[in-house]
């Protein structure tokens, strides 16, 4: 099943429910969702790497 993700910026990303990865960050009270990298081992290390440039709290998430 393929996802419509509302980023952050206001566009629309596709993601298949399981196989991708969502980086997420916490302000104003709730997650927003930043970019959607492929479900391989390189699309998560480019998640977490792009995780780690928050000043604020945030997350690597999946989708089902």
């Amino acid at each position: 099943m393929v996802l419509n993700i509302k980023l952050a910026n206001g566009k629309t990303a596709k993601a298949i429910a399981g196989n991708n990865y969502v980086v997420q960050f916490w302000n104003a009270g709730k997650w927003h969702n930043e970019a959607v990298f492929n479900g391989t081992k390189e699309g998560y290390k480019s998640a977490c790497e792009l995780m780690k440039t928050f000043e604020f709290e945030s997350r690597v998430m999946t989708f089902n």
